[in-house]
């Protein structure tokens, strides 16, 4: 499985929604689905993670997943540059790393 590297944005305390689309998994063998979210790699806690067991991904009607970034999630956090990833686990027996990158957030004028 092909790694995306793609760098992102968002405002501070706005909703973010991140979009997936499996082209050779079926959507039901997918049991979990995980954004993690650190200032660095080193870090040993996460700045934000959203889990598809929680409720921060959810399965769309097209097969699709969409990892929603919640205001509330981001709103306390310094603006600046963190790293990412996103992680599938399938089956729960094959772990995949779908994408990672950089996410930058910006600072947010209205508070």
């Amino acid at each position: 499985m092909k790694v995306l590297k793609k760098d992102l944005e968002m405002m501070r305390g706005d909703t973010f929604k991140i979009h997936i689309k499996f082209e050779k998994t079926d959507p039901d063998s997918v049991t979990e689905l995980i954004l993690s979210v650190k200032k660095s790699k080193a870090d040993t806690e996460y700045a934000l993670q959203e889990k598809l067991s929680n409720g921060g991904t959810a399965l769309q009607d097209d097969g699709s997943f969409v990892i929603r970034i919640a205001p509330e999630d981001t709103e306390d956090l310094e603006p600046g540059d963190y790293v990412y990833d996103v992680e599938s686990h399938i089956d729960d027996i094959d772990v995949y790393t779908l994408m990672h990158g950089k996410l930058t957030i910006q600072e947010d004028v209205t508070r």
